[in-house]
C-alpha cells in the first residue's frame, strides 16, 4: 500500500517555512509523501537547505498568497483563493492528496 500523501501548509505557522520544511523532510525521511504548498521560490531555497531534503518523496505545489492570523478567518478563505491552506484542501479534493496539515488560522 502507498504511503499516504500530505498536503502541508507551509506558510501557515509563524516563523514559515523553515520549520513547516524541517519537519516535511523529517516525515519523508519516515515513508510520508508531502505536498508543501506556499510560495516556490521559498520552499525550493528551504528545501536545499534541508540536507537531504531534495532527495525525498517531497513536491512542491505554488500557492502564492497566505492567510495570517489578523485575517478574518471566514472572509479570508473567500477572498484568497491562491492561499496556501485552501489551495491544500482542494489538493485533496481534486485527489491530489490524501490529508491536509497546517499550523495556520484555524478559524479559516
Amino acid at each position: 500500500m502507498a504511503s499516504a500523501r500530505i498536503a502541508l501548509d507551509a506558510f501557515g505557522g509563524d516563523h514559515c517555512p523553515r520549520h513547516e520544511v524541517v519537519g516535511a523532510v523529517e516525515a519523508a525521511r519516515a515513508g510520508v509523501r508531502v505536498v508543501l504548498v506556499g510560495d516556490r521560490e521559498s520552499l525550493e531555497r528551504e528545501l536545499a537547505a534541508a540536507a537531504g531534503g531534495e532527495s525525498l518523496p517531497i513536491s512542491i505545489h505554488h500557492a502564492p498568497e497566505r492567510i495570517t492570523m489578523d485575517d478574518h478567518p471566514g472572509r479570508a478563505v473567500r477572498a484568497k483563493p491562491d492561499a496556501s491552506m485552501p489551495t491544500c484542501f482542494e489538493l485533496v479534493r481534486k485527489h491530489e492528496a490524501d490529508a491536509v496539515m497546517s499550523a495556520g488560522n484555524s478559524g479559516a
